[in-house]
């Protein structure tokens, strides 16, 4: 037999389903299949594929899968896989989700130690109400100490919870990029890699213990980029110390329903859709750029017919306003105001001029109408010139 007829033979399904069979009969006794084991190990037959245990594939694969099913299954595949899994770190998890499994079964009071190991390999961490279980709260200061995002996710945050927050940053210090917290009350240590830090400001909040933390977290994360505050309620005393000790990092505010940052501090960019109540703010005078809600085919709601000469008396230093269909959610550009085929958005063409005049009012003001690509771009140029820049919302 030559070598074709070799090669003729293992690719012919019928021919290679009877050599199995006769291998199974000779169960491994009989010199031709000890011959022909011997055969398949000088092809290195006898080794796993090249390729399908290596680190860096595996490891690849088993970041989008879950932590879980990851332990549960995967690690009991082979030897190798439940080394590289061991060693894994799930990017994508922050945990939540394993915390939640974990407290909606009956487990003994000790928390399997399989859980312990898939804490281990999280990068991330989301903690709810159930971060008053004393168990998890053990295992996860036990188990979690490079942590590279720590997020609160819970509006009732009661004093018990204080002790472990400020642990569980000290434990992930020297790693964590992004924190997310009701409260802003950090342990005095470096943060040296810290770029996103998130917090909540009600009216009960005090402004010299914010200014405190505050100045200690400046000190200690040179390479922070954005201090986002979610403003729950206004809170003035610490808009005022804001406003007058860190102005030249308000560079964007996001209107939200209960709170309008350019209200009460001096953003350089702001959205909203009442034109009334831009001009009543106070740093209204600050804004660069804004982004203006309006209905097309109501063109007096929202204050457009009383308060848009005060508008311009007091947009003195405003450069560009983007504009939005509020009921279709569509950016508008400057020339969807005089292109003739969006007189239906316009309900006729009396309303279509009307906006064509304001456009050009606008215009001989120095007043561009931007499209969405462009206040883009402006909110990122303002915010280039700092090292730092706050977000609010």
């Amino acid at each position: 037999m030559n070598h074709q007829q070799t090669l003729d033979c293992l690719q012919d399904p019928e021919k290679l389903k009877q050599f199995i069979a006769k291998l199974k009969n000779d169960d491994g006794k009989t010199l031709r299949s000890q011959m022909f084991s011997h055969v398949l190990k000088l092809f290195h037959m006898h080794k796993s594929p090249r390729g399908i245990f290596i680190n860096d594939f595996l490891q690849h694969t088993f970041t989008f899968c879950d932590p879980i099913e990851c332990f549960q299954v995967f690690r009991l595949v082979s030897k190798p896989w439940k080394n590289v899994i061991e060693s894994q770190k799930f990017y994508n998890s922050d945990g939540y989700k394993i915390f939640r499994k974990l407290f909606s079964q009956n487990f003994p009071k000790n928390i399997p130690i399989i859980y312990e190991k898939i804490f281990k390999s999280l990068k991330q961490i989301r903690l709810g109400d159930h971060i008053s279980d004393s168990r998890i709260v053990d295992c996860i200061l036990k188990n979690m100490n490079n942590l590279h995002k720590i997020k609160i996710d819970t509006c009732n945050f009661p004093d018990l919870y204080k002790p472990l927050i400020l642990q569980l940053i000290k434990n992930s210090h020297k790693y964590l990029q992004k924190l997310e917290i009701p409260k802003l009350f950090i342990p005095n240590v470096s943060l040296q890699n810290l770029t996103h830090i998130k917090i909540q400001i009600d009216k009960y909040s005090d402004v010299n213990q914010f200014g405190h933390q505050f100045n200690q977290i400046l000190k200690n994360a040179e390479h922070l980029k954005i201090f986002e505050i979610v403003m729950i309620w206004d809170n003035f005393e610490i808009c005022d110390y804001i406003s007058q000790n860190f102005s030249n990092h308000c560079t964007i505010g996001t209107e939200v329903e209960y709170f309008k940052p350019p209200k009460y501090l001096p953003v350089k960019s702001a959205r909203d859709r009442c034109l009334s109540m831009c001009v009543s703010w106070k740093f209204f005078h600050v804004l660069e750029y804004l982004k203006l809600e309006i209905q097309p085919d109501l063109p007096y709601i929202w204050g457009w017919r009383n308060a848009f000469e005060d508008f311009l008396q007091n947009c003195v230093n405003l450069k560009g306003i983007f504009f939005e269909n509020y009921l279709e959610s569509k950016p508008m550009k400057r020339e969807d105001f005089y292109e003739k085929e969006n007189e239906n958005i316009f309900s006729g063409r009396e309303n279509m001029l009307i906006w064509q005049k304001r456009i050009s009012i606008l215009n001989s003001q120095g007043i561009q109408i931007l499209d969405q690509n462009a206040f883009t771009k402006k909110e990122i140029e303002i915010s280039q010139n700092v090292p730092w820049r706050f977000k609010f919302g």
